[in-house]
């Protein structure tokens, strides 16, 4: 990963399916999406979470 300042927490997320799971890991495309939705998830739930609390 890049430590460029104007990265994004998407490029971040992009750069770790693409090399950490796939190309280190060798992961599965089922294990990718996998991954993919359970953050999806986990970001909505914490973007709910913060409504909540304000």
């Amino acid at each position: 990963m890049s430590r460029d300042p104007n990265s994004t927490l998407a490029d971040f997320i992009v750069s770790f399916f693409r090399r950490r799971l796939v190309a280190q890991r060798l992961a599965s495309p089922a294990t990718v999406a996998s991954y993919r939705d359970t953050l999806r998830l986990l970001l909505v739930f914490a973007a709910k979470l913060k409504e909540i609390g304000r």
